[in-house]
């Protein structure tokens, strides 16, 4: 089941109300509209660079100001009027109320913009040719075109962390077709004046088998808007009942003592 809200105005001329509370409402709106079930694993990939580990982190009593500038965006469907449109505003409103809560509000005339948020979203799939022999004796001969791309789209560069289940979940993940929404936040006055300075960036992304892009990106900032700015180690995998991937480390196993069923009291 979908529904839509489009809300085609961004900004409120009543000065009485506080921005950074409509664009909580918003996103809240925008979250609580649209209900299905989630059904694949979401896969939450977050980097940070030294500089902004260096720094505080923004809260909604201290906040930083982002402009936002939507990058390239891949679709696999053909493009409907008005549909792209809508699809960004939704986004927007969506991601304004996630970002809200960790302290990031979008730019205004009184308050200038410290970040530049990049935002990228589509469909990622992968280019995969089978060179096999057949033999069953032979190993499997395939060769992965954009390995690179799709394995860096799951996290697979930070799965050295990482018990052999998660792993191989990264690796079938890389190997599906996926949509994914991209975040990358930039230092405004840096890259203005020097170029790029990028400061953290999270990626997200679920398969796109049993969903629409609209749905999948509603579910992403869901899942992975309260990790925006953070860093993983390891990549998050939400599951589709809510479940996180958690390690229970045991220690050395030592056996003390044992005493035959006719030895004990």
């Amino acid at each position: 089941m979908k529904s839509r809200t489009i809300i085609t105005v961004f900004r409120s001329s009543d000065p009485s109300r506080p921005m950074r509370a409509r664009y909580l409402v918003w996103g809240a709106v925008l979250l609580s509209v649209r209900l299905f079930a989630v059904t694949s694993d979401i896969i939450v990939v977050g980097d940070v660079m030294p500089a902004w580990v260096q720094a505080a982190p923004p809260t909604p009593a201290a906040p930083l100001y982002y402009l936002p500038l939507i990058g390239g965006t891949k679709e696999s469907a053909p493009e409907v009027p008005g549909h792209v449109q809508s699809l960004r505003i939704e986004v927007m409103q969506a991601l304004a109320g996630a970002l809200a809560q960790r302290g990031y509000f979008l730019t205004n005339e009184t308050h200038p913009p410290n970040l530049l948020l990049v935002l990228r979203w589509g469909t990622m799939k992968p280019e995969l040719a089978d060179f096999s022999s057949g033999d069953p004796d032979e190993p499997p001969n395939v060769a992965f075109f954009n390995g690179r791309e799709m394995r860096s789209l799951v996290g697979m560069y930070k799965s050295n962390e990482f018990q052999l289940m998660e792993n191989s979940r990264l690796n079938d993940a890389s190997r599906e077709n996926r949509f994914y929404l991209y975040v990358m936040a930039f230092d405004f006055t840096a890259t203005r004046q020097h170029g790029k300075k990028l400061l953290w960036s999270t990626k997200m992304s679920m398969p796109t088998e049993g969903t629409t892009l609209p749905e999948a990106l509603t579910a992403l900032i869901a899942a992975g808007g309260s990790h925006l700015g953070c860093d993983t180690k390891p990549p998050l995998i939400i599951g589709a009942n809510g479940s996180r991937n958690e390690h229970v480390n045991l220690g050395e196993l030592q056996v003390h003592e044992y005493l035959p069923p006719s030895e004990k009291k």
